[in-house]
C-alpha cells in the first residue's frame, strides 16, 4: 500500500467515524447544555466531513467544505467552553479569531484560489488549544474536581485540544506548501497527522460520553 493510498484510508474512516459518535452522544443530550451543544457540533460536522469524501472520491473541489468545517470546529468549541463558565474576557478572543478566520476565508475565495484556508485553519487550532489549557488551568486552580477519571468534560476537553494540537501543526506544513514547491508525500504525512489526532479526539469524546452516563450524579 502506498503512502497516498493509505493516507486516503485512515482520512476516510477518521470521517465516518464521526457517524456513531453522532449518534451516541444522544444519550447524554438531556443531561445539560454542555452535552446539548456537543451533540449539536457532531451532528453538523458529520455530514461535512462525509461530503468532503464524497467529493474527493468523485474528484470534485471541496476545498469551501474545509472553510465551514473549521468555522463549525471555532465556534463550537468556544461555546462548550463557554457553557463551562469560561470568563467572559474570551469573548473578545473569539470575535478577533473569528474576524481573522472569515478574512482568510474571504480573501480565498474572492482571489479564486480553490486550496484550504490552512492558515485560518491554525489560527482555529491555536485558539482551541489555548482554551483547554485554560480549562486545565481552571480545574487545578478551583480543585473543584476530586478526581479527573470521573470527570466526563476532562476527556472531551482533552479530545478536542489534543486534536487541535496535531492539526496544528498538519495545516502548518499545508500552508508551507502552498508557498513552496515541496513534495507530494509531505502533503500526505500532514493529512495522516491531523487524521490520526482525529481519531484520539472521538475516542476521548466517546470516553467523556461512557464517563457522564455512568458516573454523572
Amino acid at each position: 500500500m502506498t503512502l497516498r493510498e493509505l493516507t486516503i484510508l485512515l482520512a476516510d474512516w477518521s470521517d465516518y467515524l464521526v457517524i456513531p459518535v453522532a449518534a451516541l452522544s444522544l444519550v447524554t443530550i438531556q443531561r445539560n447544555s454542555y452535552f446539548k451543544i456537543l451533540s449539536g457540533y457532531l451532528f453538523i460536522l458529520a455530514p461535512l466531513t462525509i461530503a468532503t469524501t464524497i467529493t474527493a472520491d468523485y474528484q470534485i473541489p471541496n476545498y469551501y467544505l474545509y472553510h465551514l468545517i473549521g468555522l463549525v470546529e471555532l465556534v463550537f468549541t468556544f461555546l462548550l467552553y463557554r457553557s463551562l463558565g469560561l470568563k467572559k474576557s474570551w469573548d473578545v478572543v473569539f470575535g478577533i479569531v473569528l474576524t481573522a478566520y472569515l478574512a482568510d476565508s474571504i480573501y480565498l475565495f474572492t482571489n479564486g484560489r480553490e486550496e484550504i484556508n490552512s492558515l485560518g485553519l491554525s489560527l482555529c487550532m491555536l485558539f482551541m488549544i489555548a482554551l483547554g489549557f485554560n480549562f486545565i488551568w481552571k480545574l487545578y486552580q478551583e480543585e473543584k474536581v476530586e478526581y479527573l477519571g470521573f470527570y466526563p468534560y476532562f476527556y472531551i476537553s482533552g479530545g478536542l485540544t489534543v486534536f487541535a494540537s496535531g492539526a496544528f501543526f498538519g495545516y502548518l506544513l499545508i500552508a508551507r506548501m502552498s508557498d513552496e514547491i515541496i513534495p507530494a508525500e509531505n502533503f500526505y504525512y500532514s493529512w495522516l497527522i491531523i487524521s490520526g489526532f482525529t481519531y484520539i479526539k472521538f475516542i476521548l469524546i466517546v470516553l467523556g460520553i461512557f464517563v457522564e452516563r455512568k458516573y454523572a450524579k
